[in-house]
């Protein structure tokens, strides 16, 4: 597997990743771990025409940091929606996981951190149908010259292009969405390229319910992705560079207790490949890793305990085969282990306004301290909504 110096100075890496939600710290759906087949907000980054489902909106989420969150206002009418986001870190951030806990979108590149520049949907209504566009541009970078010394620094420039679309019958209900995503990194010393590579993500994902009754119906998700990235650095004309790809699919019951509770669970199917090729200079250097999720499983519920007061909580499960290959020592590993988590949270109503916060973890272990103490702080995550 080698790479050549022409190819990478000029590469597109080329990646799919199932994507059926986008994280961002999300409060509510942090709560959930993540379950997919509970509606959220924030699905409208993965499926945008489902813009339209949340106009005339104004959003503020705060993560455990000043540097964390995200600010949305989504405005619009019956037939036409479009939102703005500020700070929207689900293409701008290191990878993160999706509902199936498989990474997603760009890697890390060894650029500086991009900060989003724009990020903006449009949905549109199609004689009840949806469709929708995404469009978001993150940099981030700096340099450093003057009259003596030519130019020092690093960038990194991310531009999506999502669309999606939703169609919908008496009994069934289908979410569809799509995303690319393109990544040019680099470092430049004294006017000369250091390191410089590229990243290009294409995410698919699917939803749909088929309904049972009015409070019954069965979900099912889907997703495929392949991903590629590369690396040149000049300095030792050396490359690297890295393929993975997924599949994954699951379905479960969904119970929608109307001003009561949902609840939704489903059992899936995941398999991760991964490949690469850490130096393309040293031959016979390079590795592999295979991994099947069978099963995995995600179970969540949000009951109003009250008119006012959500609780909501998510468990989840998986077994886990992993293979892992070298071609130096022609030797392969395998492993054979569990993964179990659990989340939980809260959420207040008021007429139109909503008030979502996840739950630490530690705060529920060690417990709130009475007097000093140095446990954890009672939510991770929280988000304001206003409906207008």
């Amino acid at each position: 597997m080698k790479w050549t110096k022409g190819l990478l100075a000029t590469s597109l890496a080329f990646a799919m990743t199932v994507t059926l939600v986008t994280p961002s710290d999300a409060a509510r759906r942090d709560a959930l771990l993540g379950n997919a087949l509970i509606v959220d907000g924030d699905d409208i980054y993965q499926f945008p025409q489902l813009t339209l489902d949340h106009v005339n909106l104004v959003r503020f989420e705060m993560g455990a940091d000043g540097g964390t969150g995200e600010g949305r206002f989504v405005f619009g009418t019956k037939t036409f929606a479009m939102s703005l986001s500020a700070n929207r870190q689900d293409f701008t951030g290191n990878a993160t996981n999706n509902a199936f806990g498989q990474a997603k979108h760009l890697l890390a590149a060894p650029g500086a951190t991009p900060w989003t520049v724009a990020d903006l949907n449009f949905a549109f209504d199609l004689d009840g149908d949806k469709a929708g566009v995404r469009i978001a541009i993150g940099n981030g970078g700096s340099t450093q010259a003057d009259d003596n010394v030519d130019a020092t620094g690093e960038g990194n420039l991310v531009f999506v292009l999502g669309g999606g679309y939703s169609t919908s019958s008496e009994t069934l209900k289908l979410d569809l969405g799509a995303n690319l995503s393109f990544s040019s990194y680099g470092t430049i010393a004294d006017g000369d390229v250091v390191q410089s590579g590229s990243n290009l993500s294409i995410n698919l994902g699917g939803r749909g319910y088929y309904g049972v009754d009015e409070e019954l119906s069965i979900g099912f998700l889907a997703g495929f992705g392949f991903t590629s990235w590369g690396v040149y650095d000049d300095a030792a004309d050396a490359a690297s560079g890295e393929t993975d790809w997924s599949l994954a699919v699951a379905a479960g019951p969904v119970y929608n207790i109307k001003d009561k509770a949902q609840v939704s669970g489903y059992l899936g199917i995941s398999l991760q490949g991964f490949s690469g090729e850490p130096n393309d200079t040293v031959d016979d250097d390079e590795v592999s890793t295979m991994d099947v999720a069978i099963p995995f499983v995600n179970l969540a519920a949000e009951v109003w305990v009250y008119d006012w007061m959500a609780f909501r909580a998510g468990v989840g499960y998986n077994y886990n085969i992993s293979t892992t290959g070298a071609v130096a020592n022609d030797t392969q590993t395998a492993a054979h282990e569990g993964n179990f988590a659990w989340t939980a949270g809260l959420g207040f109503k008021v007429e139109d306004f909503t008030f979502d916060g996840s739950l630490q973890s530690a705060w529920l272990t060690q417990g709130p301290a009475a007097l000093g103490g140095t446990g954890a702080g009672l939510f991770g995550t929280v988000a304001a909504n206003y409906s207008f």
